[in-house]
């Protein structure tokens, strides 16, 4: 997860398939996938269930079923965008 390292900006990842699961399997992935822990610590980054939010967003996309990792973020008018990854 180079990007993670490459930006100072409030990160809120969330994770597909994690409904139900306990927050140390949460966990375990962000440390697997050498999420900084030191930036989940201080809210920099936030791990989330994605709780049908990803069908949502990516209703909005011009691609409806974007290839996953994907990165979207929030313009000034509150709409997500999705980000090339």
């Amino acid at each position: 997860m180079k990007i993670l390292n490459d930006t100072q900006a409030k990160l809120d990842i969330f994770l597909l398939d994690a409904n139900g699961k306990q927050d140390n399997v949460i966990f375990e992935w962000a440390e697997k996938a050498n999420v900084p822990v030191e930036r989940v610590k201080v809210k920099q980054i936030t791990l989330n269930r994605e709780n049908g939010l990803f069908a949502i967003v990516s209703k909005q996309d011009e691609n409806p079923a974007p290839k996953l990792p994907c990165l979207y973020k929030k313009n000034e008018d509150g709409k997500l965008v999705r980000i090339p990854l």
